[in-house]
């Protein structure tokens, strides 16, 4: 950290600039440059030539500075810390009234130092405990000039929690880089002082209010500069609120500075956008120019000084009036201002765009980063998760933002996203998330966009998501049998009234769909045998939809019957599925030996008799319906025939043995 700084007239500075912040030299004249840029002071011929610089009157003039590009890093660690609008060139804003708002829960004013050079007398201004709050603006009043305003909160650090405040304003003219204030185009309750700086006399209106404030934290601050039109040309209102945790409010108007007292009263504003006509060009041919800027920001306790902060926790805000009188946010932020000298090290400036139309920034410990606050770009990333059971693609996206294209990427929450399917606003939540379903009703190829409109915080942005959507022709012969999908591994009921199944996907995706075996009862099914009129042929009974294309296919399926052979008699038995209307051939031995008898097939049994079929041994069925199938047998007839033949010759025999054995009885009667 630089210890001095110093106080010099403006084109002297310009003429040194470069060479100080790309050379990094500072060994120029009697002037001591240090390591960053001088103080900006205005150069004038006229003046108190010759008188001393109050050394008191210094922690009172806020010096302009050397315009800065808002995303190159600030030199040696210091800079205007907080916030900065810069407005557009081309389309700038031109207001009443500004306002800037800053909350402090703690801050630790650590040293600052500043020096100047009057003539050959060095001339330090150092200390601990004092830093500024400025709210700077550029005021243009058309051909009477353009004026640089600042209204002031000087700080000032009792202990840990307890700090004095007081109120101080400056007025310079930033009509041409030699342009100077004068006593007789100002009135207010200041006065104009002029500085003498190694010859080079600066003119400036300040005004140090009487009054001071002790608050405790956390405080909050409300600076606010109106213009105004009456007895002048113009005026200034230099307001401000002051609260705190006690419960002190404190608030008013401690200056109306007019401008041209005498003159009839002409359009004057605030403009945010574009340059001043302070410029001045830098050996080598660089011009520099101070922008016309809005800023909110931290510096060292006036004269240009350099102040560190030992801590920080502060969140502030800036705002301008619209044309309806509404103070709204600025346009665009940036972490460092450009306009004034004072700088401050130690805080690191971020932005809170958790609402996005009325973002803030967060002060907090840390190294100085020159960055760009808002609006930022915000990208959507969207992924499809299927619903297939309700045929609906959900689709999930988050909106995602990163400051200064840092790895640290952030959720943008609290964005109403149009989406073009359902034509509904989709909310962000806390963590960038929103969702909503796609549910076709018809095939084909569909774009669907999500878009932003844009806010104070974040740019507008859009992203399209193409989805294919396929279909599936369910054509089953029966309608009772659950019918059951597999979609990517997953097990679908489908309903039995769906003839037609929309299966939408989101382009990079792929989803492979089969189809289970319909079970009616224990015996009967429809059978799954693939699809048809598929680009993608049938292949283990699956087809893959892509999110690139759109295809219509059929599901094929076959009515299958369990057709059951029975043959008790000879221990055969078959159970086996057919396809309806084809034909089965079944058959039976004619006869069957069995215990040394004969049996002969005598037909077959169909259902129990309800069915019927050829009684010849062999005989085939078509099947149209389950079927049981039941070979019967009878007894054979030669057998039983065999049976009486031997009945016979046994009573024969019988009977031939008795008429025999009488034969021989009435012989042997007749021998004597």
């Amino acid at each position: 950290m630089k210890n001095s700084r110093v106080l010099v007239p403006l084109l002297f500075v310009l003429a040194l600039l470069v060479p100080i912040a790309i050379l990094g030299t500072s060994n120029f004249s009697a002037v001591n440059l240090g390591t960053h840029d001088p103080a900006l002071v205005t150069y004038s011929t006229h003046g108190n030539s010759g008188t001393a610089i109050p050394a008191n009157l210094l922690q009172y003039a806020f010096f302009p500075r050397e315009p800065r590009l808002q995303d190159v890093t600030p030199i040696s660690g210091f800079a205007p810390i907080g916030m900065a609008s810069y407005g557009s060139a081309t389309n700038p804003i031109r207001t009443n009234a500004v306002r800037g708002e800053t909350t402090f829960n703690g801050i630790g004013v650590g040293f600052f130092s500043a020096e100047e050079i009057n003539y050959s007398t060095a001339t330090s201004y150092t200390g601990s405990g004092n830093a500024t709050l400025q709210e700077n603006a550029v005021l243009w009043m058309g051909n009477l000039g353009t004026y640089w305003t600042q209204n002031v909160l000087f700080i000032i650090q009792d202990n840990p929690k307890t700090y004095t405040l007081q109120l101080v304003n400056n007025v310079w003219n930033f009509s041409s880089i030699t342009a100077n204030m004068n006593r007789q185009v100002t009135n207010g309750t200041g006065q104009v002082q002029c500085l003498n700086s190694s010859g080079a006399v600066s003119c400036f209106y300040y005004s140090v209010d009487s009054a001071t404030f002790t608050v405790t934290t956390p405080f909050k601050v409300v600076l606010s500069m109106t213009t105004a039109t009456g007895n002048a040309a113009a005026s200034v209102l230099f307001q401000y609120q002051v609260s705190d945790s006690t419960g002190a409010n404190f608030t008013g108007q401690y200056d109306d500075v007019q401008l041209y007292p005498l003159h009839q009263p002409v359009s004057s504003y605030f403009q945010i956008g574009g340059s001043t006509p302070v410029t001045g060009s830098l050996p080598g041919g660089t011009t520099l120019t101070l922008p016309s800027d809005l800023e909110l920001v931290l510096g060292g306790p006036g004269g240009g000084s350099d102040v560190y902060l030992n801590f920080i926790d502060a969140t502030q805000q800036l705002f301008y009036q619209n044309n309806n009188a509404t103070y709204v946010p600025v346009p665009d932020a940036y972490s460092i201002g450009s306009d004034t000298s004072e700088q401050a090290s130690g805080a690191t400036v971020s932005p809170n765009l958790a609402n996005p139309s009325n973002p803030e920034a967060v002060l907090t410990s840390g190294p100085d980063s020159a960055q760009k606050l808002w609006p930022l770009p915000i990208s959507f990333f969207v992924t499809g998760t299927n619903n297939f059971q309700n045929q609906t693609l959900n689709l999930e996206g988050q909106a995602l933002y990163s400051v200064n294209s840092s790895s640290n990427i952030m959720p943008a929450s609290n964005l109403t996203i149009f989406e073009s399917d359902s034509h509904s606003s989709l909310l962000s939540n806390s963590n960038g998330l929103f969702a909503v379903g796609f549910t076709p009703n018809s095939t084909g190829t569909f774009n669907d966009t999500f878009s932003y409109g844009g806010s104070v915080a974040f740019y507008p942005a859009n992203v399209t998501v193409r989805i294919a959507v396929s279909s599936i022709n369910v054509s089953l012969s029966v309608s009772q049998g659950q019918l059951v999908g597999i979609f990517n591994s997953t097990r679908i009921i489908i309903p039995s009234n769906e003839s037609t199944i929309l299966v939408p996907v989101l382009s990079g995706a792929t989803v492979i769909v089969s189809f289970q075996n319909v079970s009616i009862g224990t015996d009967q099914r429809e059978l799954f045998v693939g699809f048809t009129n598929s680009s993608t042929l049938p292949q283990n009974g699956t087809v893959a939809f892509s999110g690139s294309s759109s295809q219509t296919t059929s599901t094929n399926f076959v009515t299958q019957y369990l057709v059951t052979i029975e043959n008790a008699y000879t221990s055969q038995f078959t159970s086996q599925w057919y396809n309806q209307s084809s034909t089965v051939d079944f058959s039976a031995p004619s006869t069957i030996q069995e215990g040394g008898q004969v049996l002969t097939f005598s037909g077959w049994l169909v259902n129990g008799g309800t069915g019927s079929a050829s009684q010849t041994s062999s005989s085939s069925l078509v099947v149209d319906e389950p079927l049981v199938i039941l070979a019967e047998y009878v007894y054979s007839s030669t057998i039983l025939y065999e049976i009486g033949i031997g009945i016979v010759a046994l009573v024969v025999g019988v009977l031939a043995g008795y008429f025999l054995s009488r034969r021989r009885r009435a012989s042997w009667e007749k021998i004597p």
